[in-house]
C-alpha cells in the first residue's frame, strides 16, 4: 500500500503542486476569502483497501486556503486592515505608525520599548516562503523564509525599519563597510524604498529584506483557523450540487492521468477509469438499515 501511494504521488506532483494526497492545478479554481487568503480547488487522491482484498481509489475534491501571491508588506497591511473595524480605511502611514515600538513599564517602573497589537500581527508571517524581485533581480527564483520580523529595543522608538538596521557590506576594495538596509538599495540599485518605516525582515539564512522587495511564492498555506467571515466564503466557495461534484472528480482523474502514468505503468499498476457502482442488493440493504431506524 506504501509502494502505490508513492507510485500515485510522484506522476501528479511533477504536474501539478501537490501536498500529500492533495493535487492543485496551477490553473485550477480559485476565490478570495478575504483581503490576503484564498481558497484553490484541486484533488484528493489515496488508496484504500476495499472488499475481497481489492484496492480502490478514492479520489475526491480539496479546497485549501492559501496565502495570496501579493508583496509580504501588501499582505501585511491587509492583515492589519482586516483586524479590527475602526483600522479597516488606515493606509501605510497609519500603518507603520501602528507599528512602531510602545512603552511597558516593568515592576521596577523601567520603561522599555515594547511590541504593540499590530506588530504582533506579524507574527503570523513568521516561515512563510517568498521570492525577492526587484531592479537588479528580477530573474531572480530562490526561495527564502522568513525567520522573524526583526524587534529589537537596541532600534529605539523607530523600531527596526530599513533606515535603522544596519550590516557589514563588502565594498569594492574588499573591505566592509557598516550601512544600512536603505543605503545599500539606493547605492547598490539606485532607488529608494517606498515604505522605509516598515519593519525588517530577517530571514532563517540571516539576510536582510524590506517587506516590499518580497514576493509570497505561490500555494503557500495558510495554517492557521479562519475567521468566521473566511469560513462563510469557504463554504460557498466548496459546496456543489451532486451532478456537479461528479464532474469535478472525474475532471480531476482526468488530470491525474492515471492511464498514462509513466511511475505505475513501471510497477504494472492498472487503474480503472470506471466508479465503483453500487449493487442492488447492497443498496437495498443500506435503505432498509435506514428505515428500520
Amino acid at each position: 500500500m506504501n509502494l502505490i501511494d508513492h507510485c500515485m504521488r510522484q506522476g501528479p506532483s511533477e504536474k501539478m503542486i501537490g501536498i500529500r494526497r492533495n493535487f492543485y492545478p496551477r490553473d485550477g479554481r480559485s476565490m478570495e476569502l478575504d483581503r490576503f487568503v484564498e481558497v484553490h480547488k484541486g484533488f484528493y487522491a489515496a488508496a484504500r483497501l476495499g472488499e475481497s482484498k481489492r484496492v480502490m481509489i478514492n479520489i475526491d475534491t480539496a479546497n485549501t486556503a492559501f496565502w495570496q501571491t501579493k508583496t509580504i508588506a501588501e499582505i501585511a497591511l491587509r492583515m492589519f486592515n482586516a483586524h479590527k473595524d475602526q483600522w479597516s480605511n488606515w493606509d501605510w502611514v497609519e500603518f507603520a505608525e501602528q507599528l512602531r515600538p510602545i512603552p511597558i513599564r516593568d515592576r521596577q517602573g523601567r520603561v522599555s520599548p515594547g511590541q504593540s497589537e499590530a506588530f504582533c500581527l506579524l507574527r503570523k508571517l513568521h516561515k512563510l516562503k517568498f521570492i525577492v524581485k526587484h531592479r537588479g533581480k528580477m530573474n531572480e527564483e530562490k526561495v527564502y523564509v522568513v525567520k522573524r520580523i526583526i524587534f529589537d529595543e537596541k532600534y529605539g522608538k523607530d523600531g527596526a525599519t530599513s533606515q535603522n538596521v544596519t550590516f557589514n557590506k563588502k565594498m569594492p576594495d574588499g573591505t566592509f563597510q557598516e550601512t544600512s538596509v536603505w543605503k545599500h538599495y539606493l547605492d547598490t540599485y539606485k532607488f529608494r524604498l517606498q515604505y522605509p518605516r516598515l519593519p525588517i525582515i530577517e530571514t532563517i539564512r540571516d539576510g536582510f529584506f524590506p517587506m516590499e522587495l518580497c514576493n509570497v511564492a505561490d500555494f503557500q498555506r495558510y495554517p492557521y483557523k479562519l475567521t468566521p467571515t473566511q469560513t462563510a466564503s469557504m463554504i460557498k466557495f466548496a459546496v456543489t450540487r451532486p451532478a456537479q461534484r461528479k464532474a469535478d472528480i472525474v475532471q480531476g482523474f482526468q488530470q491525474l492521468n492515471y492511464a498514462n502514468d509513466p511511475y505505475l505503468a513501471e510497477f504494472g499498476i492498472k487503474i480503472s477509469p470506471n466508479m465503483q457502482g453500487v449493487g442492488t442488493s447492497a443498496a437495498n440493504a443500506f435503505l432498509n438499515r435506514i428505515k428500520s431506524r
